[in-house]
């Protein structure tokens, strides 16, 4: 009886600092970069899901083609 109380009292001594976790993650807007110019379907593509994550968090989407991309 007394190793099933230790092991119970272990394991809420462990989950404890589960519930004091920070659940306002992520505090700041989500800043997505699509590597490659805007008006590609890579970049649609990386805005589809953004009006869903909009409802938990702001989500902008930024186009910043680099110099190294195949033309």
């Amino acid at each position: 009886m007394m190793k099933r109380l230790a092991l119970c009292l272990l394991g809420w001594i462990m989950a404890a600092p589960l519930a004091q976790a920070n659940a306002d993650y992520p505090s700041r807007p989500i800043r997505l970069i699509v590597p490659f110019p805007a008006g590609s379907a890579t970049g649609a593509m990386a805005r589809a899901p953004a009006p869903i994550a909009a409802l938990l968090n702001k989500v902008f989407t930024q186009e910043l083609p680099s110099r190294h991309e195949y033309r």
